[in-house]
């Protein structure tokens, strides 16, 4: 039984990375792989190869220049994760007043810090008392800008980067897809 499973694990690993470069029979290739394959077992191998391979990083770099500036950066990601990342702060933080954690999203890596975007008064900026866990203070005009300065990575027009706000503070918060400034 065991080999049984394993082959049929198999060939549906198989036909669904051929599902990946052949998109435009994929409503046919999942109707027959309904008939003849364990529904959970395609569903969960399906998710793991037809998901996005890039995941969005979240870094803290300390000291980037002789003026002592830190860095908060969200990189190694593409269109999909740029949209996801605006429509969060859209729905979430301008729309229903809320935050958000980014440590608690699939499509985001914490690499050595966390962030947390959350509404103020004012326009602080990015602040931390421990350099492993950041807030990022402020406005819902604020992240209206900040969700417009986003909208060129969700349209493929922007292949630079981008810094998120335009305050003085000690730690700036970067967005691109390379990772570099």
């Amino acid at each position: 039984m065991a080999c049984y499973q394993s082959f049929r694990s198999f060939n549906v690993e198989i036909i669904i990375l051929g599902l990946r470069r052949i998109k435009g029979v994929l409503g046919l290739y999942l109707y027959y792989m309904q008939l003849f394959w364990d529904w959970d077992v395609l569903r969960e191998n399906f998710g793991r190869f037809a998901s996005n391979d890039l995941i969005m990083k979240l870094e803290f770099l300390e000291n980037i220049n002789d003026y002592r500036d830190h860095i908060i950066r969200l990189y190694d990601f593409d269109k999909s994760q740029a949209i996801k990342f605006r429509l969060l702060i859209q729905n979430e933080i301008i729309n229903k007043n809320g935050h958000l954690d980014l440590s608690t999203f699939d499509f985001i890596s914490p690499i050595n810090c966390n962030l947390i975007l959350r509404i103020s008064e004012n326009n602080n900026g990015i602040l931390s008392d421990d350099l492993k866990i950041f807030y990022c203070d402020m406005t819902l005009d604020g992240y209206n800008q900040m969700v417009d300065l986003l909208e060129p990575f969700c349209n493929n027009k922007s292949s630079g980067y981008q810094w998120l706000y335009d305050l003085v503070t000690p730690i700036e918060f970067l967005f691109s897809p390379s990772g570099d400034w």
